[in-house]
Parts: structure tokens; sequence; C-alpha cells
């Protein structure tokens, strides 16, 4: 009858003060004794037992408190970041992708970039596109794979995107994830198309005036010609 009186009121309140509650009416019709005492011992030691747990749980509250917080934080630095990041489970599924992602791809939102994503290999050029997809195939096998690297990604409109991928875990609504990482490198693959341009017209100004130049690094001990410096002295380009 105890037991059922305190289950049924057990919604109104929360155990540790239910218990107490119960305890301050269950010694009346216990009467006084041996008994009594013994019962109310026993009683109060499985408070103390139940209080404790109560502490435990509250605890174990704010440590979920505390890492929902955190992930919140790590969602809203991805969401607002200017590199492209692509959040995946381990079977490959795209749970994730921000929009500075979508718009490096040329896409409009990135829910646009995500079911586009379901053609294999759509966003990879053609010359790149089988070692890259088996090199996918092998993380999703737990066969090494290679975490940082460089292709030719393939946009929206069939633009060639150079880009450098890192690969590392991360955890996504509290599960274990992959987190992919874009870094656009069209202006440094410009940069370095106009040096290598700069470069050959200069060795082709120096052919036809007959003029070489060189440098050395008297840190390092390097010596450069350039490819007329050889011809003056009567050597091939490269030729030591």
């Amino acid at each position: 009858l105890v037991l059922r009186k305190w289950i049924g009121t057990r919604e109104a309140m929360s155990v540790t003060e239910q218990l107490h509650k119960t305890a301050s009416w269950l010694a009346l019709p216990l009467g006084f004794g041996a008994i009594a005492a013994g019962f109310t011992l026993t009683f109060r030691s499985v408070l103390g037992r139940i209080e404790k747990s109560n502490l435990n749980e509250r605890e174990l509250g704010a440590k979920i408190s505390e890492l929902e917080s955190t992930e919140k934080r790590y969602r809203n630095l991805v969401e607002n970041a200017q590199l492209g990041i692509r959040i995946e489970n381990a079977d490959g599924i795209r749970l994730f992708a921000n929009n500075a992602c979508a718009t490096m791809f040329g896409y409009e939102s990135a829910d646009e970039y995500l079911r586009a994503l379901s053609a294999p290999g759509i966003m990879i050029a053609p010359h790149d596109r089988d070692w890259i997809l088996n090199n996918l195939e092998a993380r999703r096998q737990g066969r090494d794979a290679s975490n940082d690297y460089e292709y030719d990604g393939r946009r929206k409109d069939g633009a060639i995107l150079p880009v450098r991928v890192f690969v590392g875990e991360t955890t996504w609504d509290g599960k274990s994830a992959l987190q992919r990482t874009y870094v656009d490198l069209s202006d440094r693959k410009r940069a370095e198309q106009s040096l290598r341009q700069s470069e050959e017209s200069l060795a082709k100004a120096q052919q036809l005036a007959k003029l070489g130049s060189w440098n050395w690094n008297f840190l390092t001990g390097e010596l450069y010609w350039s490819d007329e410096t050889y011809r003056i002295l009567g050597f091939e380009p490269e030729e030591f």
C-alpha cells in the first residue's frame, strides 16, 4: 500500500523529494520500537543511495550540456567558414556541406550541392576521376587512403576547379564522421601559370638577344644559369 501510494504520486515531484515525504508519514503506522527503527535505518540508507544517483545524473547532464554547447560552436564555425567543408559518415553518406563548399563548385545552395553528389564522380575532372574514386573506396573499406591530396574538380558549369583536400575525423550529431575541407587552388594555379609564362618569355628574349643570366645563393651555394647562359658557354641547357 505504501509503495502504491508513492508510485501513484511519483510524477508530481522528484524521487528524492517524494522519498523524504514518504519517510515522515511512514514511521507513524509502524509505531515505535526496534522494527520501526530498523526499517527507518534501511529506508534512509536506500534514500542516500538514490540521492547519490541523482547527483551522478546531474553531473552526467552537465557533461551532456557541455558537449552539446561545444558541438553547437563547432557547427557555427563550419557553417561560416570561408573554406569548403563537407561532413559524411563512415559509409560515405553526406550529412552536411557549408555554403562555401557549394559556391566553390558553382551551386546555388548546400542542398543543391549535396543532391548533385548522388551521381558518383560528377564533381571530379575526367582525368582524375578513377584514382579519386579508388581513394574514396579504400577509405570506406578501412584500407590506407590519402588524407591530403590535390586534384582537378569539376564545377556545375563544367569548368575545371583545382582543389586541395584535407580529410580528418570529427563528430556529428554525437557520432563519428569524416570532415573534408576543400581549398580552392585556382589563384595559386593562375599565379604559377603566369610565372611559367614569364620565365618562358624571358628565355626567348635572352635567346634572341644572345644574353644570359645567372643567380648564386651564397647561403646554400646553389647556382642557377639561364638556358642561354649554357649556350653562350658552349653547353646544352641543364647539361650539368
